[in-house]
């Protein structure tokens, strides 16, 4: 394994054993390990460059990473128990995540096998807790997210793809014009719905369309976002601020209702619908699309259907799932709506946009932990790093290949249909 100590003197057995641990998970990238009394050795081939510098555990927290990586190494970073001291997070999740033959990896890959079955039934057993975790998540903090997001606050993908500027408020702004281009709002006065509408960015832009006279009704899990929602419209003419509602719903509560719309838009939201409940979710939205109506979902997936990070779905967003291109055609289909267009976007979109949101959460921590230690104290800030670091991993083009995807589903015509004048009386 190309294990050297520096300087030229034996490693104690504990430390070789950490040390033989860490060359299994980084084969074929030379590490440089420093451990607590700065004692330090290198691992990997000599004739590679040096990747980056671990802080390591001791060894008994090594083997209780070793046992279940998917978790406890996001676990032991939040707890402080290993650190890269030298070089990006980033670069160090890559080489960990890079897929190999060797027995370690095929004994980990069994393990996550063995726990798909714990994974299932957690997804179809606890909708409603993991909702309320959900709702935990996007209620950390305005003033985060405040400075770690664009000035629109939109808390999704940008199009760094389709944008002119290679900049995250130009991204963003070519994220909502793409969206609703692909709502094909070609008439005025439509009634709108965006589930999952975040700080209300989307829904206020569809609301000021000029010549549009469009009604809009924005849902959210978060009390905070709703807050910042409403204290936006504020600065809106109050022509358009009677034409926008958000309201505090679950969209299974609020679409049980029976309105109708003309157009339902969802964007990054659909990740949080769950394992097997993705049919009821366009049947929902079957059933409350006027005739004719139209619909987007704008969704990460995945290269193949299956589960992702264990840290992520335990810490950032629980009961989370994120499906493949075929699981969403396949549900869209049974649920009767027709499947226009599916637009997939590069991972460098994505990418762009966690390294922007981290850099900013960067430079503003000082100032966030300053105002509010308790709140956000070195475990949040480790959490949060881990957390963007991994989402960054993943959307790498030669490793992980998820993608993010737009989906454009239609409504066929049906005599049972209600008007949208009806869907503004009950509203």
């Amino acid at each position: 394994m190309g294990l050297s100590a520096v300087p030229d003197r034996p490693l104690s057995w504990p430390r070789r054993f950490v040390s033989w641990i860490f060359a299994l998970a980084t084969s074929g990238y030379r590490i440089r390990l420093e451990f607590s009394d700065h004692e330090v050795c290198e691992i990997g081939p000599a004739t590679e460059r040096l990747a980056v510098t671990i802080r390591p555990p001791n060894v008994w927290r090594t083997i209780w990473i070793f046992l279940r990586p998917g978790l406890r190494a996001g676990e032991g970073f939040m707890r402080g128990y290993w650190a890269v001291n030298y070089g990006d997070l980033t670069k160090f999740l890559r080489i960990v995540q890079t897929p190999r033959d060797h027995v370690y990896f095929r004994i980990y890959r069994t393990i996550s096998n063995w726990r798909g079955p714990i994974f299932q039934i957690r997804q179809r057993l606890l909708p409603v807790w993991n909702r309320r975790k959900n709702a935990k998540h996007y209620n950390v903090g305005n003033e985060l997210y405040g400075r770690m997001l664009d000035s629109s606050a939109q808390y999704s993908c940008a199009f760094f793809s389709l944008s002119e500027n290679d900049n995250l408020e130009a991204a963003q702004e070519a994220k909502l014009k793409t969206s609703i281009d692909r709502l094909h709002l070609d008439r005025p006065n439509l009634s709108v719905l965006d589930i999952g509408c975040g700080f209300g960015a989307l829904a206020a832009r569809i609301a000021l369309l000029p010549g549009g006279g469009h009604h809009v009704w924005g849902i959210t899990l978060s009390s905070e976002q709703l807050k910042e929602a409403q204290s936006r419209t504020g600065c809106l003419p109050a022509s358009v601020r009677h034409r926008l509602t958000y309201l505090l719903a679950d969209y299974r509560d609020f679409l049980k209702q029976s309105n109708t719309f003309d157009r339902i838009i969802s964007i990054g939201m659909f990740e949080h619908v769950g394992l097997g409940r993705h049919r009821n979710f366009f049947k929902a939205i079957e059933k409350n699309l006027a005739a004719n109506g139209r619909a987007l979902i704008h969704s990460i997936i995945g290269p193949f259907p299956g589960s992702y990070n264990e840290w992520i779905r335990r810490y950032i967003f629980p009961g989370s799932f994120l499906p493949s291109s075929a699981e969403i055609i396949a549900a869209a289909e049974k649920a009767n709506l027709i499947v226009d267009a599916f637009h997939i976007h590069p991972p460098s979109d994505y990418r762009k946009t966690i390294q922007a949101w981290r850099e900013r959460f960067e430079t503003a921590w000082p100032e966030i932990h300053r105002e509010n230690p308790q709140k956000y104290d070195q475990k949040f800030r480790r959490m949060w790093t881990f957390y963007l670091a991994g989402v960054e991993t993943i959307f790498s083009e030669d490793l992980m290949n998820y993608r993010i995807a737009q989906i454009e589903l239609r409504k066929t015509p049906s005599q049972d249909c209600r008007s949208v004048g009806e869907c503004d009386h009950q509203l």
